[in-house]
């Protein structure tokens, strides 16, 4: 069974009641006069009114995951229809309306070196669930009805949260597959190399990562957990 897909003017309308908006408050607080065309169907929301969308509905913070609900329902083919395939320029066409807004990592902020855009994000999850050497693979999908609401959690949140543990996850292998072997379809990490040349770095991680139970519940750390001999394999082979 693939990945559930929801239509976006279904999401958009439980933003906006989530934010307790009327339609013709969202109109006025979006920019679009034509809003009701948006829920209704008759118009499919452009990329340059997203942020606004975000503003509006006070999703800033989630703007990844709306730019994902958004792209998902725009490309993927309805039931019935032939699978679509998109290299990276043609997605790239599809989204450059949409805003560039930098992700807010807040109190986390001196983490990084420099924080991502949030469109950067969501085409990464869409990669990290469908792409097929270096192109994404859209299957024909039945748009599902939206789930019931989960006490205490974010729409957004609900339908598609879970994507970025993938996005995580395949940041991960790539950067994994990068040190293990130098296999052609990693990512380069040249940039991080002299944090990462000493053996002792991947020995202490694999005892970190061993102390870690495999069945957490979360997918990243669960992934994490299950790399530790490869990590071992690694730090015991620059020894060597």
């Amino acid at each position: 069974m693939g990945h559930p897909v929801y239509q976006f003017r279904a999401v958009l309308r439980e933003l906006r009641r989530d934010a307790g908006l009327t339609i013709l408050a969202a109109a006025e607080v979006t920019g679009y006069g034509k809003y009701e065309r948006w829920e209704s169907g008759q118009t499919r929301v452009g990329g340059q009114y997203l942020r606004s969308i975000a503003d509006a509905f006070a999703v800033t913070d989630e703007l990844h995951l709306l730019l994902y609900a958004w792209v998902l329902d725009h490309l993927a083919p309805e039931a019935n229809s032939a699978t679509r395939r998109l290299g990276l320029d043609e997605l790239w066409r599809h989204v450059r309306l949409a805003p560039d807004t930098v992700i807010d990592l807040h109190e986390h902020k001196d983490l990084v070196v420099e924080s991502g855009r949030h469109v950067d994000l969501a085409l990464l999850c869409l990669a990290a669930r469908y792409a097929d050497r270096h192109v994404v693979v859209l299957p024909p999908a039945e748009r599902c009805d939206l789930p019931a609401r989960a006490s205490g959690s974010s729409m957004l949140v609900q339908l598609y949260g879970d994507v970025v543990d993938d996005g995580t996850a395949a940041v991960g292998r790539a950067l994994l597959a990068r040190g293990i072997d130098n296999r052609a379809d990693a990512i380069d990490v040249t940039n991080v190399a002299p944090a990462m040349a000493a053996p002792d770095t991947y020995l202490t991680l694999a005892d970190d990562l061993d102390a870690i139970g495999r069945t957490t519940g979360q997918p990243v750390v669960d992934f994490a957990a299950e790399t530790s001999s490869d990590a071992r394999r690694f730090g015991s082979k620059a020894i060597e």
